[in-house]
């Protein structure tokens, strides 16, 4: 979570044991240390929740080496801010403040700083005097040749401000870290506060809780969530519509309710085998009544054939649909015509109604029996 900006504040904070963080008040800025930086550089967030604003406290951590105690001399008072002299109920978060110098020094600071457990951020400033706004995270001044990993491992935010402020943060860190009566207009402060009172500086870190594109991403796979679901309930829906439509059709065909020439279904077939057992009627002229009798397919039938019929026997043209006379009929049926006109272009008929077996009479999506 990037910081907006870092406002360096006075406030006051109860002494004694009764210290809460809830009866801190801001100071008068007649009579306090009050400095807004807008030119902040975020460089880690680690603990920080988002959208946080971070309150608390000023302080600067102690060395561990006295080399590095002398080497940050000119940019440390030696009257500063340090841990100890914060109010003695520490029930309220605390931010760190140190000058960006060398390596070992750095890490002497964040180790101290580890020792808070209350501490939320550390803000450093670089030594080099400049009024402006501190380099990028992925800058050669922020390199301490580690990876990375003085970013990532501590539990705490990590901020820089110009070189600037962090000089004019310190000296009120030193003018700011005695009683009440020793501090900048203390007199004035005395008989607004109590003796016991401790008169800090504090730091207000508002972070902006990030880059928006994370929420538009969520936002736009929930939209595209929503338009898959509504497709799939679409096709689901319609192809549910479709199977229900070719249930009550087929019952409909069987009941002999529908029309399906009418319908402009004309290629409807029967299966070869069925064809196969239906008998083939031929017919020739000149001939003697008992020669016109029904014939099957490849053998000669006996004279009581014709009497002996099945139910597949066929009284009937299934192509005009004329009740065969005798002697009085001219529609010659050619049986390999008649097998190719039935399975390419068989029509519906009352005839196939009654000859086809049951089983037969359905209609399916684009492999129908005919029917």
């Amino acid at each position: 979570m990037s910081a907006q900006q870092v406002q360096f504040r006075t406030a006051v904070f109860p002494g004694g044991d009764a210290g809460d963080a809830d009866n801190v008040t801001l100071v008068d800025d007649a009579y306090a240390f009050f400095w807004p930086e807008p030119d902040v550089r975020t460089l880690s967030t680690n603990g920080i929740s988002t959208g946080e604003n971070i309150v608390g406290p000023l302080y600067v951590p102690e060395l561990a080496t006295d080399q590095c105690r002398n080497s940050t001399a000119s940019f440390v008072p030696a009257n500063v801010t340090r841990f100890n002299d914060l109010p003695p109920s520490k029930n309220y978060h605390q931010i760190a403040m140190a000058p960006w110098t060398t390596a070992q020094c750095i890490y002497e600071f964040l180790n101290s700083a580890d020792t808070d457990p209350l501490l939320r951020a550390i803000i450093f400033f670089p030594t080099d005097g400049s009024q402006s706004i501190p380099p990028p995270p992925n800058d050669a001044l922020w390199d301490l040749n580690d990876g990375g990993h003085w970013k990532t491992d501590h539990n705490f935010a990590i901020y820089a401000v110009p070189s600037s402020t962090g000089r004019l943060v310190m000296d009120a860190l030193a003018a700011y870290s005695g009683n009440l009566t020793s501090v900048p207009h203390g007199h004035d402060l005395s008989g607004r506060y109590h003796p016991s009172d401790y008169v800090r500086e504090i730091a207000q870190i508002p972070t902006n809780g990030g880059s928006s594109l994370p929420s538009l991403w969520v936002f736009l796979l929930i939209v595209l969530g929503l338009m898959v679901l509504a497709i799939c309930g679409s096709s689901v829906g319609v192809h549910w519509h479709q199977k229900r439509m070719r249930n009550q059709l087929r019952d409909r065909v069987i009941r002999g309710e529908v029309d399906l020439e009418a319908l402009g279904i004309r290629r409807l077939t029967v299966p070869q085998e069925v064809l196969d057992r239906m008998p083939v009627y031929v017919y020739h002229a000149n001939e003697a009544r008992h020669e016109e009798g029904p014939k099957p397919d490849g053998d000669t039938a006996g004279a009581n054939a014709a009497d002996h019929t099945s139910a597949f026997s066929q009284p009937t043209c299934a192509i005009c649909l004329d009740d065969f006379i005798d002697k009085e009929t001219t529609h010659i049926r050619v049986p390999q015509l008649l097998q190719a006109i039935q399975e390419l272009r068989h029509q519906v008929c009352r005839v196939r109604l009654i000859a086809l077996p049951q089983e037969l009479r359905l209609v399916g999506n684009g492999h129908d029996s005919g029917l």
